[in-house]
């Protein structure tokens, strides 16, 4: 925002100050949304990875009745 001030300072018209003052918000909110896309991807890893470590655990739960089956029989 001193950006904008200094350059009012400098005699620009109203009109070309709030250009300036969105093109600056869009620069902001392209920022916002690379980074919400960085998070999303990054959470869709590790909802993979759960949804990994789930099989495994299910394999294990499985592997651990089979034996506890086969010993009791």
């Amino acid at each position: 925002m001193n950006i904008i001030r200094d350059l009012a300072s400098q005699g620009l018209d109203e009109r070309t100050l709030e250009l300036l003052k969105l093109q600056q918000e869009i620069r902001k909110l392209e920022r916002e949304a690379h980074e919400f896309e960085a998070l999303k991807d990054d959470v869709e890893r590790q909802e993979e990875r759960i949804e990994q470590l789930n099989v495994k655990i299910q394999r294990s739960e499985n592997t651990n009745e089979n034996l506890r089956m086969k010993i009791g029989s």
